[in-house]
Order: C-alpha cells, then structure tokens, then sequence
C-alpha cells in the first residue's frame, strides 16, 4: 500500500510538473506571398515540433519566428540568424483523407502530405510572431506547434529542474553536499523599477581543490546543455560579475562545481565541503531615470500622432523613448529620419522592460535612409526605444506614415519597407515644410542691392559731371 501510494504521488508529481501544449494555424499560401501568426510560447520541457500538412507535397515552405515583432514581408531576408524560429520543409508523407481531412471513410477522398521536425529548443517564454510563404508552389496547409510545457517553477528537460529563490537584499551562503550537488537560482526584477547594474560578488570558500562555475540565462533555463564557452569560474578569491541593463523578468544562475586546475593545495577531507558566499548589490535609477547611465527617457502615449522630436546629437549616444503597453493587442510604430530629409538615419532600437543597447536589444532597424518599427505590444509594461545618435540632426515621429502630412507639400511614398515624404519641386527636408532656396544666398542678395546702389550714385555723379562740363567747356574759367 506504502508503494502504491508512493508511485501515485510520483506519478503525480511528474504530471504536475509538465503538459502538453499546441498552436495550430492554417491557410492557402500564394508563391512569394508571406502570411502571418502569433503563438504563445510556454516554459519549454522538450524542443518544438512542428507537424506540417500541405495538399502538395513538392510544396515548400520558409517558416520564421520572431519573439514580440512580426517578421519582414521581404522573406528573402529570413535566416536563422534572423530569426528565432526557422524552418524550410515540405510534407513527403502521404496521407488519404477526406475532402474535410477526416480518414477515409468512402469514396470521395483525396491525398494529403505530413511531416514533422524539430525547430526549436530553447525560447524565452512569450509571444512569437510566425511568418510562412510558399516558394514554389500554392498549396493548402496547417501548421501545428507542439511540445511539453512545464508548471510554474519547474524548467529544463522534461521539466524536471526546480529553483531555489536568490534574494537580491542580503548575503548568503550557499553550501553543496557533493560535486554533483548542481544549484540552480532565481531571482527577479520587478516591473516598474529600473536597475542601472546588478553586482554579484561570489567566493567559493572551503575546498580548494574544487571551483564554482557560474552560468547565467535569462527567461528561463535551457533545454539543452549551457553553453560553457561564456562561463565564469568562481575560486576562493572573490569574483565580481556585473550584470548590466537588466530587464523587468526572470534571470537564472546555475552553479556547478568543478575541479580546479591547481591541484597543488589539495587537501583530503573526511566530508564534502564547499561553499559560495553570495554578495549581491543592485544599483537602480531614480524615477524616470533608466539604463547603466541613469538617463531620462521621454515618455510617449501608444496613440501619440502629432508630436514630432528633432534632435541635435552626439556621435555614439543614445536617445531613449518610451511606451507603456496595458493591453496584449496594442500597436506602436517609430519612425526616424535625418532632418535634412537625406542620408543615414541613426539606429533603431527597441527592448521590452529596460533600455536597449546594440548588443541587448529585441528589435532593431540599423541600416536605412528611414529608421523604421512597426510591433504590436503583445506583452504589457514598459517598452524602450533607443536612438543611436550620428553627430546631425534627425527627426523622430510614432504612428503615422509620414510626418504632418508631408506639410500638404508633397507625397508619402513607401520605399524599403518605410514610408517618407516625396517632396514637391521647391521644398525640401524630412516633412517638405520648407521651400527651396533660390539659389541666391541672403548675402549675395544684399552685396548685389549695395553694388547696385554704388552704381547708380556713380552713374549719377558721372551725368553730373557731364552737364557741369558742357554747360562750362573751359571747366568753369574764363580765359584771360
């Protein structure tokens, strides 16, 4: 009885811990026209499968999936540098079914195509916009996502990692029983308050023959083995590790221990012993202070149209802007271009829960005459864009095509996927609110209005003259 009521608990226990989960979606797919989805992406317990049926199995098809942004309509770009989720397959197994897709059961039937593979392993839970297009020829076709979910606090294969919470307002000491003995902590920050830097100071004290290996991931845990490459060894001297521009969310630390490469202090133990002093110190900003600088960040409404920013910068420095989204559905667009109307425009940037930089970003439009972001906020809370500055001046504009309505003065065109103004003949700059110049510089136009006085004083004193001459020959003398 004992036995069984241990099974039944386990059995308990390892259904609690994971689930399955699915997302389907399906359409007719026209060659070269790319269509889009969302799927909602749990905590991960085993890789993504993806289950494709296609009515024509010489049919292929380019998946990509990008987490909050919806992909580019230009699908040449898609990569798997491009894109979190990427897949090029077709279907090669066939499948008779009926015309609805239900097994044969009578005459009226028809071929299907199936296959499956595995896309994708490790994802930071959240919403991931997915694009398909057909290469080569228009078929019908579903498209089916699915995989083990885990419950709330448990990650990793199978679901079978739990955490212990990491308290970021105190010290601890965290102890290991064996050199199997594998921690793995969580901590996070809230919404709502904005970190500059984290600094954990660790120690590994007690056994010298044995160091920590530090690995940190944020969102979740992998499924697969961590990447050791990008490691941090912890010894018996304290280590400091900054963490810098910390979004609102999740971070997890997992500490391994491991034999040290100095063997000469080894010494002999009747028990096990090894210990990490863990010393964290969070740094945040004031309010409405953001980023490893603490800079002010401008605050704009998701429905803001009219407002335009113009900024004079410096080479290499950001400008930050930001959103709250409370709802899962809003739309936000940001749009930026150089005052003048040519040229680069800066880089774009955007990150969900904290202010992005070049390396930590979610979002970005980096090489164009027009900056340009287009999203759909599908998580509530804060949304940060950030403006690379060029060293001139650039304009900034949110959720309209083109600025003022290109000032009545000319037209909004799309060009490289952003829309800006083409100005009518005589205007100029980024909202053709500006006419021309003639050609004539304001001071050429006022050396030409003195020379010409200076020339009509001298060419009046010369009648002058003449008069005065002819009406005395002799200059005015009488000869004696």
């Amino acid at each position: 009885m004992t036995k069984l009521l241990f099974i039944t608990l386990l059995f308990g226990l390892i259904l609690h811990q994971s689930a399955a989960w699915e997302e389907t979606f399906g359409d007719s797919f026209v060659v070269g026209q790319p269509k889009f989805s969302n799927i909602v992406v749990p905590v991960l317990g085993s890789p993504i499968t993806l289950t494709l049926v296609s009515t024509n199995s010489s049919s292929v098809f380019v998946l990509c999936g990008q987490r909050y942004f919806q992909p580019t309509a230009d699908f040449k770009n898609w990569n798997a540098n491009t894109c979190q989720i990427y897949a090029v397959t077709n279907a090669t197994t066939t499948v008779t079914t009926n015309s609805d897709n239900t097994p044969r059961v009578s005459r009226r039937n028809r071929q299907t195509f199936t296959s499956e593979l595995e896309i994708a392993r490790d994802l930071i839970p959240a919403t991931y916009w997915v694009g398909v297009v057909v290469q080569n020829r228009n078929a019908n076709a579903n498209f089916t996502f699915s995989g083990q979910a885990c419950d709330k606090g448990h990650f990793g294969w199978n679901c079978t990692v739990s955490t212990q919470f990491a308290d970021l307002s105190r010290n601890e000491t965290l102890d290991f029983t064996d050199v199997n003995n594998v921690k793995y902590l969580e901590f996070n920050i809230e919404t709502g308050i904005s970190v500059s830097s984290l600094e954990l100071n660790l120690q590994a004290v007690g056994n010298s023959s044995y160091d920590i290996r530090f690995d940190f991931f944020n969102g979740t845990l992998p499924l697969s083995v961590h990447n050791t490459s990008n490691s941090i060894l912890v010894n018996n001297r304290t280590v400091n590790i900054p963490l810098s521009v910390l979004s609102a969310g999740d971070y997890f630390v997992v500490l391994t221990p491991v034999p040290a490469k100095s063997y000469y202090r080894r010494r002999v133990y009747d028990q096990f012993r090894l210990s990490l002093l863990w010393q964290p110190v969070l740094h945040k900003c004031g309010s409405s202070r953001f980023g490893p600088l603490c800079q002010n960040a401008t605050k704009v409404n998701t429905t803001q149209v009219s407002q335009i920013y113009t900024f004079n910068t410096n080479a290499s420095a950001f400008n930050y802007f930001y959103v709250f989204s409370s709802q899962s559905n809003d739309t936000f667009n940001m749009t930026v271009q150089p005052t003048s109307g040519s040229g680069k425009a800066p880089q774009l940037y955007v990150r969900k829960g904290a202010v992005p930089t070049q390396l930590l970003f979610d979002g970005a439009s980096t090489n164009s005459s027009v900056a340009h972001i287009n999203l759909g906020l599908h998580d509530t809370g804060k949304w940060f864009f950030g403006i690379l500055g060029t060293g001139s001046s650039y304009a900034v504009w949110f959720n309209s095509q083109c600025p003022n309505a290109c000032s009545n003065n000319g037209n909004c065109v799309l060009s490289n996927g952003a829309y800006s103004c083409q100005c009518n003949d005589g205007y100029e700059l980024f909202d053709c609110s500006q006419k021309k110049d003639s050609g004539f510089k304001t001071e050429y136009i006022v050396l030409i209005v003195i020379g010409s006085i200076i020339a009509l004083a001298a060419l009046v004193g010369l009648i002058v003259y003449l008069y005065n001459r002819g009406k005395h020959p002799g200059g005015g003398y009488e000869r004696i």
